[in-house]
């Protein structure tokens, strides 16, 4: 078993160790140095393991691609409208980190413990270095979402081809 490897601020487990394996490093800002000698070799040794894939893009309980991207947009419109958000171009699938003390792991088409409810979507707020983890009742189509600053998420996943 490898034990966690820091880059960083950023600990990355092996795949088999947490349900979020971070892709890329991005919220930390590591050196290119330090991606391209730690964690791309240790990338590619998970996917050749074939315990390393990513997730393609999906919004939960939506069959029709078209349908989820409708989706999708209408979550981001709502928060750029109403909660005034500066959305990055990211589609996040999942993100571990600690909130107000107490550790959490959270992905789309899951259930977010802390709220009790099915996650929809994950967005990055790049002006308030924030992510906007968006659920039927906070953050897709009415309230405010769960909100998770940056310094807070210790690994991120980005959906298969995104941004």
């Amino acid at each position: 078993m490898l034990s966690p490897l820091s880059l960083s601020n950023c600990q990355l487990r092996e795949p088999a160790e947490s349900k979020c394996l971070l892709s890329y490093c991005r919220d930390q800002k590591p050196s290119l140095l330090k991606v391209n000698q730690v964690l791309v070799p240790l990338l590619n040794q998970a996917a050749l393991l074939g315990s390393f894939t990513l997730m393609e893009f999906f919004i939960p309980d939506v069959e029709d691609g078209r349908t989820a991207e409708g989706m999708y947009q209408s979550i981001r419109k709502f928060n750029t409208d109403h909660n005034g958000a500066h959305l990055s171009a990211r589609r996040i699938y999942c993100l571990r980190g600690t909130h107000d003390g107490q550790r959490f792991t959270v992905a789309v088409g899951q259930r977010f413990e802390r709220l009790q409810e099915k996650v929809l979507a994950i967005l990055f707020d790049d002006i308030r270095n924030c992510y906007l983890i968006c659920t039927p009742n906070r953050g897709a189509i009415g309230d405010v979402p769960y909100l998770s600053g940056q310094n807070e998420v210790i690994y991120s996943e980005d959906f298969e081809g995104a941004p």
